[in-house]
């Protein structure tokens, strides 16, 4: 029994949600079976394997007579795909809550060293942060960032898609809320009412 070669369709490094396809010539005769870590795979006999998941696949064949050969195993690694983070600005900061390694981008180009959770622009414009998993990537939505004119502090709740904050300004206590499209603000409005 030769040894079964086996061919790829797809890379054998890819994000959650895709797939790599693995499989091999049938040959007359010889069973087949596929195995992960050396486990075999449960009703995994034919020439093709769909694989989802990390692991080491390998594809042994079966003769008259009992003749047994193996392939070598292949290494698959499949990382989680990031879900898209969100940006809250407070003041003139801008702000991320992602778990994940990020990057955030200045007019679609990636600013330098800018991997913190939280970054503080020089200059207005377009905004966007990416989370980052070895090799997939989710981005947030633009923002146009405008300088504030004041130093007030904000702090968010969320309720529904309308968020109450309290503004602090010249030594005095204000109520608010913030009306949100998505994951970015896009209208903020404070009452004359001072408490």
């Amino acid at each position: 029994v030769s040894t079964p070669e086996i061919t790829l369709r797809g890379a054998t490094t890819f994000c959650s949600g895709d797939s790599l396809v693995l499989s091999t010539t049938e040959v007359d005769g010889i069973n087949y079976q596929w195995s992960m870590d050396g486990d075999p795979i449960p009703g995994a006999y034919s020439t093709s394997l769909v694989v989802f998941a990390s692991g080491g696949y390998a594809l042994s064949a079966t003769g008259v007579g009992g003749c047994f050969a193996e392939s070598s195993a292949t290494a698959v690694t499949v990382y989680e795909q990031p879900t898209p983070p969100s940006i809250i600005v407070i003041g003139n900061t801008l702000n991320t809550t992602s778990t994940w390694d990020v990057q955030w981008y200045y007019n679609g180009s990636p600013i330098p060293s800018a991997t913190s959770t939280t970054y503080t622009p020089a200059v207005e414009g377009l905004y966007q942060v990416a989370a980052i998993n070895g090799p997939c990537i989710a981005y947030s939505v633009e923002i146009n960032f405008i300088f504030q004119s004041d130093s007030s502090t904000v702090a968010f709740y969320r309720v529904s898609q309308v968020r109450t904050f309290l503004l602090i300004s010249s030594g005095s206590l204000k109520v608010g809320t913030a009306i949100f499209n998505a994951d970015f603000i896009f209208s903020v409005s404070t009452p004359s009412l001072s408490i």
